[in-house]
């Protein structure tokens, strides 16, 4: 399917350089400034002080000039800002002693419509966030002191101006046609807001003499443990004709070594090489993710000039969809993909910095999950992203950010999203997680509904789905074929057989509750509460599951912990249910993240809280799975196994009762589970042991150990919970320092359903909701840097017979 690379173009525009993003080091000659000494201003309004990358919401409650975020219904109040034409400015300093260097003023992630000044002479129209604008300014710069201006038209305008340049009457009024993130105003998701500045870094970039502009890294072909044909493409550009030399080294050894001829200008070289045993990148569950760290060097007459890093993984993707099925193997080996949708980490973009990124993947890789989805209402995320999931072994599923399905697609909308995404392929084709890239995933569903709402005229009709089948069928596909060798899916077909979760809608962490809500408003019928939610019927959905199945409380902190509980419990349901399928390879559920506060599906709070959901997906996305059903006495147990090779595992079997006598016990080591396949294994009769304890006072419990650690522990109960015949239990925790943080120890003098642990200190806990059985220790992990007389006491644990109290989670 995937075509060899027919071009290597530096660029389709004058102005346009790609910068390849797996680049992580340059030295020697180019050298990257980035501006800063920035000030902000609405027009005929005084000059503030702000940063770069940034943003006017941000800089205006920073300067107290708008209420808080989020906050009530702070954010409604602060719709005005959409509404003014900003500026921002800052002053670029050349020295007078330069000799023969070249500037590029380079702009990453302009947000809006804006007109780049330099020394008040215009020097283009930024008007897509998602491009690199860079433009020649050697001959433009003064020495001493230059001004670059920056003028942005404001939200409500540019959406008018472009809506007047489209013949056809658009859904969304001409948002369609502006390049910036759907998720900004989408009001489904999350809190409304349209930032303005920027979200990267604005930097010169300076060099001279000769430049390596973009490296391209190609697999050509691999043979197992033997070795791996790469095929290093190289853009430089240069101010002559000059002979060079081009080696690639790996842990200071030169690996491969060319000597070439450049002319003046723009020059495009290729060379093959290969490294013999390559070790090859695996998602964390499959291997190890091996990044080669490639450093190539320019030399002239043998005087090394210039030398660039580039982290690479060598691996090989295949994808079978044939007989209606979708199977990706990864080097050879079939996955079982276990996917999560992944929406921006914040509304406010700019402030994302890299320890948030390695803090959701290592989430990410923690909840056993191997696959992301970029969604298409979101970013392509910054460098920081892609780079966590090469080092985690978390692949990504990248969609191109189309999430409108129906363009005016006139010839300048054309060219700027042909611009737009063949950067983003260059961008990321060096990044050994990009799985495949897909363009309309909802596009007929969609097109199908406005139909029959009479949206469009005939004439219109056909306009508009000639412009979607040239886009998603022509243009993009082109693209990705002609500058990488990922696969490209148009339409995801596939997901019909890769089932899809369908998430149940969740309150986030009472502390981020907190956060948005005064005391007063932190009530369900608040509405402050029903502004963030996120769809719009979310609590009263909530509200009529909870009482069909748990009776929550009224108090909000209760009914939070009860509707995570649920959400938890009907996710790991729907699983196990897919997982136990004969046809199973693989699913999908809902969003990891919110991008802003809000009662949502996602797994994780706005504040990185897991909720839930997220210790469900954790069990749910194990390797290996456990199915136990009763029938008049009779437990049966059926395993499903997703590990690579048949595998021996100890089983340790036991009924108690609440107190935590045990009835019955049986152990079964080294049982040789078979790979991929649904099977019954154990069946037991305990009907005689049940009549003696009660079904409503009785636990079956599996310990599962591999290689002599525990794997996972498996509970059955006999009734529902609200039939259980629980009484409070008396909780006792200990805490232990180990390298990630502590060790949390709990005992318990009677049965403690759902355990759910809760502390207002930082920190992530390996499991929640859990279950603890008398004369048990359970152990617990934080993974924290706080201090042990900050953890200790600060823990409360609450369980499912105490969820009616009032004020739960209330500390001191």
């Amino acid at each position: 399917m995937n075509q060899p690379i027919k071009i290597f173009l530096l660029s389709l525009c004058s102005i346009l350089l790609v910068i390849s993003a797996c680049n992580i080091d340059n030295k020697f000659e180019q050298q990257n400034e980035k501006l800063a000494s920035w000030h902000y201003r609405g027009v005929d309004d005084k000059w503030r002080k702000t940063y770069v990358p940034g943003n006017i919401q941000i800089a205006l409650q920073r300067d107290t000039l708008m209420e808080s975020l989020f906050f009530e219904n702070d954010f409604l109040k602060n719709r005005w800002s959409d509404t003014v034409d900003w500026e921002f400015k800052t002053v670029i300093n050349i020295p007078n002693d330069i000799k023969n260097e070249h500037y590029n003023l380079v702009f990453n992630g302009i947000i809006g419509i804006a007109d780049i000044y330099l020394n008040d002479s215009l020097l283009f129209r930024a008007d897509n966030m998602f491009r690199t604008w860079t433009y020649e300014a050697t001959n433009l710069l003064d020495k001493g002191k230059n001004n670059l201006v920056i003028k942005f038209l404001s939200f409500k305008k540019s959406k008018e101006q472009l809506n007047k340049k489209s013949k056809i009457k658009l859904p969304f009024n001409g948002l369609e046609m502006m390049r910036l993130a759907y998720y900004y105003a989408d009001t489904t998701m999350g809190v409304y807001y349209i930032p303005t500045g920027f979200w990267k870094d604005v930097y010169i970039q300076k060099w001279q003499d000769i430049n390596i502009e973009d490296i391209y890294f190609e697999l050509k072909n691999l043979v197992y443990d033997e070795s791996a044909t790469i095929e290093a493409h190289y853009s430089i550009i240069s101010d002559k004709n000059q002979v060079v030399n081009i080696s690639i080294k790996d842990k200071n050894k030169t690996i491969a070594s060319e000597k070439i001829s450049v002319k003046k200008g723009a020059n495009n070289y290729s060379f093959e090489f290969d490294v013999k045993k390559p070790k090859l990148w695996w998602t964390y569950d499959t291997g190890e993710p091996y990044l080669y760290n490639f450093k190539t060097v320019l030399s002239v007459q043998k005087e090394e000039i210039l030398e660039k890093e580039t982290l690479f993984g060598i691996r090989e993707i295949s994808i079978d969809t044939t007989d209606h099925k979708f199977v990706l193997k990864l080097n050879n080996v079939p996955l079982t993909l276990k996917i999560i949708n992944f929406a921006p980490l914040g509304i406010f973009n700019d402030q994302l910095e890299e320890n948030k990124y390695k803090s959701a993947i290592s989430d990410i890789k923690n909840a056993n999950i191997n696959m992301v989805h970029v969604w298409e209402g979101g970013l392509y995320e910054k460098n920081y992203f892609y780079r966590e999931c090469d080092k985690k072994g978390i692949l990504v599923w990248q969609d191109f950010i189309l999430p409108f399905k129906i363009f005016d697609l006139n010839e300048e909308i054309e060219k700027n999203i042909t611009k737009e995404a063949t950067e983003a392929v260059i961008s990321l084709r060096n990044h050994p997680c990009i799985a495949f890239w897909s363009g309309q995933n909802f596009f007929d569903n969609y097109w199908r509904n406005n139909v029959k709402k009479n949206t469009y005229s005939a004439t219109d009709s056909i306009q508009i789905v000639t412009d979607n089948k040239k886009l998603f069928s022509a243009i993009l596909p082109e693209i990705v074929y002609t500058y990488s060798n990922f696969y490209y899916f148009e339409k995801m077909d596939f997901i019909s057989i890769v089932n899809i979760i369908d998430d149940f809608p969740s309150f986030p962490n009472i502390i981020t509750i907190r956060k948005i809500a005064s005391q007063n408003n932190r009530s369900l019928d608040s509405y402050v509460v029903k502004e963030y939610q996120k769809p719009f019927n979310a609590i009263k959905k909530i509200k009529e599951k909870l009482l069909e199945k748990l009776n929550p409380p009224e108090d909000i902190a209760g009914f939070i912990y009860t509707n995570q509980l649920y959400s938890a419990k009907e996710l790991k349901e729907k699983t196990q249910n897919f997982r136990f399928d004969e046809n199973f390879n693989g699913f999908i559920t809902g969003f990891y993240n919110d991008y802003s506060p809000a009662i949502s599906t996602s797994a994780v709070d706005y504040n990185g809280f897991w909720k839930g959901k997220m210790y469900a997906i954790k069990e749910a996305y194990k390797k290996l799975q456990i199915k136990i059903s009763d029938k008049n006495g009779w437990i049966n147990i059926k395993i499903k196994s997703d590990f690579n090779s048949n595998l021996p595992v100890d089983f340790y079997f036991k009924l108690c009762d609440f107190d935590g006598d045990v009835l019955w016990r049986r152990n079964y080591l080294t049982t040789n589970i078979e790979t991929q396949k649904s099977k019954d294994y154990f069946s037991f009769n305990l009907g005689s042991e049940l009549s003696r304890s009660g079904r409503n006072f009785s636990v079956f419990k599996i310990d599962v150990f591999i290689n002599q650690e525990l794997y996972s522990e498996e509970y059955y109960y006999f009734v529902p919970d609200t039939k259980l015949k629980l009484e409070s239990p008396n909780i006792k925790m200990k805490y232990f320092k180990v390298e990630e943080g502590y060790v949390i120890e709990m005992t318990t003098d009677f049965l403690a359903k759902n355990v759910y642990l809760y502390t207002e200190k930082a920190g992530i806990l390996d499991d929640n909701f859990f279950d603890i059985i008398p004369g048990e220790t359970k152990k617990i992990t934080l993974n924290t840097i706080e201090e042990i007389y900050a953890i200790e006491g600060a823990f409360k644990a609450i369980d499912f017979t105490q969820k009616n109290e009032p004020n739960l989670f209330n500390f001191k």
